[in-house]
C-alpha cells in the first residue's frame, strides 16, 4: 500500500511522526509539503498508484471541510482510485477543549475562514459531525500519531468509535 501525506501549516511534527508510524507498519509513504495550500495542490498531484491521500489540518473551518468533500475534489480522487483521509491535528487544541473535539465533533460549529471560496452559499457548518457523516468522510482526529494510527487502521474515526463503544 502507498500513502501520500502532507500537512497544513503548523502540523509538520504530526505529519512526520504519522509518516514514520505508517512506514513502521510496512506502508510506503510519500511525504509532501507542509504549507497552507499543499492540500489543495496535492489533490491534483497525487497519482493513481496511491491508496490513500492524507492531509493534516491543524484546525478546521467550513471551507477546508467543504473543499475536501466538494464534488470537484471527490470526483477527481474517485477517478484516480485514491481514498481521501483527512487528519485533524488536535495537539494545539488541547487547552480549554471539550473532549468531543478529539473526533466526535457533535454540535461543533465550523465558521467560514477569510480565504474560504468553497462556502459561498452556506458560510458555516452548524454541526461538523453531521456534515462529515452526510459526506461519508473518512477522517481521523487526535493529539498524536498513535491515536491517529488506531483510527486509520480501523478505517477512520467513525469505525474506530464503533469499536470503542
Amino acid at each position: 500500500m502507498k500513502v501520500w501525506i502532507n500537512a497544513d501549516g503548523g502540523s509538520d511534527k504530526l505529519k512526520l511522526s504519522l509518516a514514520k508510524a505508517l512506514e513502521e507498519k510496512g506502508i510506503s509513504v510519500f511525504v509532501g509539503k507542509t504549507d497552507v495550500s499543499a492540500h489543495y495542490a496535492d489533490y491534483f498531484n497525487v497519482t493513481s498508484d496511491y491508496k490513500y491521500y492524507i492531509t493534516i489540518y491543524n484546525g478546521f473551518c467550513a471551507g477546508t471541510i467543504r473543499e475536501a468533500y466538494s464534488r470537484e475534489i471527490q470526483d477527481l480522487l474517485k477517478e484516480k482510485g485514491v481514498t481521501l483521509m483527512i487528519v485533524f491535528d488536535t495537539e494545539l487544541w488541547l487547552e480549554g477543549m471539550k473532549p468531543y473535539r478529539f473526533g466526535d465533533f457533535s454540535g461543533y460549529h465550523a465558521k467560514r475562514a477569510w480565504d474560504d471560496n468553497f462556502s459561498e452559499k452556506e458560510p458555516d457548518i452548524e454541526d461538523v459531525r453531521t456534515f462529515l457523516m452526510d459526506n461519508n468522510a473518512i477522517y481521523c482526529a487526535g493529539p498524536d500519531a498513535q491515536t491517529i494510527m488506531e483510527q486509520f487502521e480501523a478505517g477512520g474515526y467513525f469505525e474506530w468509535e464503533k469499536q470503542h463503544k
